[in-house]
């Protein structure tokens, strides 16, 4: 598919019916917290006057999505633990959770695993410097196979099956099939939504090679792919891993795999436990979340960074 046929069917989908969209309030919303000096008062007050908005936040945050231990009863209350950047993630998860899960449970079961894992990468390497959004786009990084889906569902069902049977990343059935892969769409989709650079380019190039990334966000979009092939490992989903060039590129110079995997693969069932889709207010949930965040804290992996060395200590089983 040529750029010309790319850019129509770009403006085809942009006026499909179905499209996952955000509501007019959280637009406003999310335009208030990109302002250089964010107005709390503003975006409390457009909240508060959404009850419908204000429902679904506390029963996310209440879900164990963010492990908290106590119940949170206003969203002021919220705003005042979570700060900025999760109360977005907290705005972008009750709008995408539903539309992703009724898509396909296991896409979102690793939409919310990989972004449990990439908060870890960065909890436990602050050193990488990467945008605080990050875990956010590691939430959304899959949605433009929702896309592809409303777009042509019999094309991309076929595109599935041929992963599974032939063993292929999904993205390059995708490809072969319908000339464009749901990393272009997803970005697509977050350019409908006025999301910034931080957020479409790491989605726009999770499959990408090294060479095609743009500087800015290189190591983005390699944390993303890491990511991304660990939680598809634990869950045998066929994927291909970053490449070392990738990796180069992003100054990453080694990564203890055998950790992050050993990791994710002992936490992959509290993780699906606990994913706020399927347990909302769920007592068990908030006892797995608490199980995991133990075990995190007692066994951190790290990153060999240029410029930075952190000690590895080794997982524990």
């Amino acid at each position: 598919m040529d750029s010309s046929q790319k850019a129509y069917l770009k403006e085809k989908i942009r006026g499909m019916p179905g499209l996952p969209t955000l509501s007019p309030n959280v637009m406003v919303i999310l335009g208030y917290l990109r302002e250089k000096e964010v107005n709390y008062n503003k975006v409390l007050g457009a909240i508060n006057r959404d009850q419908v908005l204000v429902a679904e936040i506390l029963k996310l945050i209440n879900s164990g999505f963010y492990g908290l231990t106590q119940e949170i009863t206003t969203v002021d209350h919220a705003v005042n633990l979570l700060g900025v950047n999760k109360l977005k993630e907290l705005l972008f998860s009750t709008s995408i959770m539903e539309v992703i899960a009724k898509k396909d449970e296991i896409l979102w079961l690793h939409s919310y695993s990989t972004f449990c894992l990439m908060e870890d990468f960065i909890r436990t390497n602050p050193a990488l410097n990467v945008v605080g959004t990050l875990p956010l786009t590691m939430l959304m990084h899959d949605i433009g196979q929702v896309v592809l889906e409303k777009h042509n569902a019999k094309l991309h069902r076929a595109a599935f099956d041929i992963s599974c049977d032939q063993r292929i990343p999904i993205h390059v059935a995708e490809h072969d099939l319908m000339g464009v892969d749901h990393a272009e769409t997803g970005a697509w989709l977050m350019e409908f939504w006025d999301m910034t650079d931080e957020t479409i380019i790491p989605i726009a190039y999770h499959h990408a090679h090294s060479h095609k990334v743009p500087t800015a966000y290189v190591r983005e979009a390699a944390l993303v792919q890491l990511a991304d092939y660990i939680d598809c490992n634990c869950r045998d989903i066929p994927a291909l891993s970053p490449s070392k060039e990738l990796l180069d590129a992003a100054g990453i110079l080694e990564y203890d795999m055998d950790f992050w995997q050993a990791r994710q693969s002992h936490l992959i069932k509290a993780l699906d436990s606990s994913n706020p889709a399927f347990k909302l207010k769920d007592s068990a949930a908030k006892m797995h979340q608490f199980s995991i965040e133990n075990l995190i804290k007692e066994n951190v992996g790290t990153f060999k960074i240029k410029e930075f060395d952190f000690e590895v200590e080794r997982y524990k089983s």
